[in-house]
């Protein structure tokens, strides 16, 4: 078994060999599996979790991923009760 700091011969998507591609084109998950990074990007399109031992994958990548549509949902929501909190504050100050 490979030591979790160096990866595994193949990667566990594409099954291609890992030896020879350049660190900046490979990604090790929060759970220690090594994929190509674009393989691993592309599953994270879909997944949120490793391919491999499906550990949910958590981190400020993939919270920027969330679809615009929800992004402005949860704006208007917190702008709606900032507009209200200031309301409250208006009133109790009075």
């Amino acid at each position: 078994m490979a030591d979790a700091t160096e990866p595994d011969p193949t990667c566990p998507i594409c099954l291609q060999a890992l030896a020879g591609t350049p660190p900046q084109d490979l990604h090790q998950t929060t759970c220690d599996h090594w994929f190509h990074a674009a393989c691993l990007g592309q599953w994270f399109r879909t997944k949120r979790t490793c391919p491999l031992c499906r550990t949910y994958q958590w981190s400020r990548d993939t919270e920027l991923q969330v679809p615009r549509f929800v992004r402005e949902a949860l704006l208007r929501r917190l702008e709606q009760q900032f507009v209200q909190e200031l309301h409250l504050l208006a009133v109790w100050e009075n």
